[in-house]
């Protein structure tokens, strides 16, 4: 019995099995690509929230980072849910 490398397999005849390998990775050599996008993203997501002003900015953190409700964020700020609501 021959064991395949990937290399051989994606020299291989197009069978159900070589073409699912071909298209996983595809797909894998895409992820690259797509993290560095992600991360550049991030960076300027980033950036841009480092400009708000600090009670902005504790909002955005908080209920979209850090992901607490209205409720919570305003038992952290010491302030009411509408006050926390108005400001975003």
């Amino acid at each position: 019995m021959a064991i395949q490398t990937s290399e051989s397999l994606l020299e291989a005849p197009a069978t159900d099995e070589g073409l699912a390998l071909r298209e996983a990775l595809a797909d894998k050599a895409a992820v690259p690509d797509e993290e560095a996008s992600q991360t550049e993203c991030a960076r300027a997501v980033r950036r841009a929230v480092e400009t708000l002003p600090s009670d902005m900015r504790e909002l955005v953190v908080l209920c979209e980072w850090e992901e607490l409700s209205v409720n919570n964020a305003a038992a952290v700020l010491s302030t009411t849910p509408q006050a926390v609501e108005s400001r975003l």
